[in-house]
């Protein structure tokens, strides 16, 4: 009987040492999304958007999101602007034309970085890549943000119509809130 006790006390402590290393690690990322700036407020939007998510959900998206941009070196504000126009930060949003998710990826953008856009982390990691590959490849934050809306397609030519200027426009407004300025240059503030 000894050895069987001996075991289950091993097995708790075990697993009290798990659950115990991620209470640590959720207690730190909470720590640094209340601290940082940035990430406090991407925070405060998703609870702005979101009302109903808990804090964890909100701690977990946040730092996603957060550290995803820093990663592919764009302005996790700017991230956040884009993924606000897109979605308003509701990861379930699906479009008439087949978007999904907080990024709104059309199925050939999922495709060309094999993601799964119904997971929020891979809808996030995919969404804030696409934008990172289009400023490189235009070195223009409007016209990225323009092929992002209107133009997914590498092999199709961009339509400009009233539907992209406007989504081009108001993420570049809500960009120049979340920063606090103001430039005809946008493209300096994109990148990290």
């Amino acid at each position: 009987m000894k050895p069987f006790v001996i075991g289950v006390v091993l097995i708790c402590l075990l697993f009290g040492a798990v659950v115990a290393q991620a209470y640590n690690s959720y207690q730190i990322v909470r720590l640094v999304v209340e601290h940082d700036p940035v990430a406090s407020k991407i925070k405060q939007s998703f609870y702005e958007y979101n009302p109903r998510l808990s804090d964890k959900e909100v701690i977990y998206r946040t730092m996603i999101m957060y550290v995803t941009a820093r990663k592919y070196g764009i302005n996790p504000l700017l991230a956040l602007s884009l993924a606000s126009v897109e979605s308003s930060l509701h990861q379930d949003a699906v479009s008439e034309d087949g978007a999904v998710g907080t990024y709104q990826l059309m199925p050939i953008v999922q495709n060309m970085y094999g993601v799964d856009a119904t997971k929020y982390d891979e809808n996030v990691e995919g969404g804030i890549r696409f934008l990172a590959d289009l400023i490189d490849r235009y070195n223009n934050l409007t016209l990225a943000l323009a092929h992002y809306n209107g133009g997914s397609n590498p092999a199709r030519k961009l339509e400009v119509n009233t539907e992209t200027i406007n989504h081009v426009n108001k993420t570049l407004s809500v960009f120049r809130q979340h920063i606090g300025a103001y430039s005809e240059n946008m493209t300096k503030y994109a990148l990290n």
